[in-house]
Formats: C-alpha cells, structure tokens, sequence
C-alpha cells in the first residue's frame, strides 16, 4: 500500500523509517508490524504534530532527506484527502 488507510481497527501509515536505529518516532510497542500500522485511537493530532516535526536519521546520524522532501508531502497530500471526505460526510450528517 502507497496510501493511509484504515484496515479494521489500525490505521496504515505510509512512512518509511518511523522505527529506525537512531532515532524513532516512538517505541515498537506503539506500532504493530514493521513500523507502519498503529491503532486508530493512537492517530491523534499530537501523533500527527509529532509525524511533521520528525527527522529520522540514518544509522550514521545524518538526516533521511527523502523523507520530508517526497515520502512526507505525499503522506500530507493524502491525509488532507482524507480529511476532506471526513468533513464532507460530517457536513450530509448535520445537514440531515
């Protein structure tokens, strides 16, 4: 998968290099598999404050420039999506 989804009650999150050797985003706990599924009540704007900030480091220590550069604008394309089916399902349930 290229794309954030949900699959049951996990959100899939297409960012490489979340869980790493230097300097990951959160323990291995808080993910399920490789890094890149999370429970959908952990996905919470402090999460995603947390995804924007992030700058994962290679194992040398130097920054992952990919990763803010493509990996995470699309990320940030893709949520923004999201958000706007959300908001334009919110609005049909309010207008009912």
């Amino acid at each position: 998968l290229k794309f954030l989804c949900y699959i049951g009650d996990y959100l899939f999150l297409p960012l490489p290099h979340l869980i790493n050797y230097s300097n990951s985003i959160r323990n291995k706990n808080f993910f399920k598999g490789n890094g890149d599924t999370i429970k959908k009540v952990n996905f919470s704007a402090e999460f995603v404050v947390k995804l924007i900030k992030y700058r994962p480091e290679a194992l040398m220590g130097s920054e992952i420039v990919s990763y803010q550069k493509k990996k995470f604008l699309n990320f940030v394309l893709n949520l923004n999506d999201i958000c706007r089916i959300c908001l334009k399902k919110q609005k049909r349930f309010i207008q009912k």
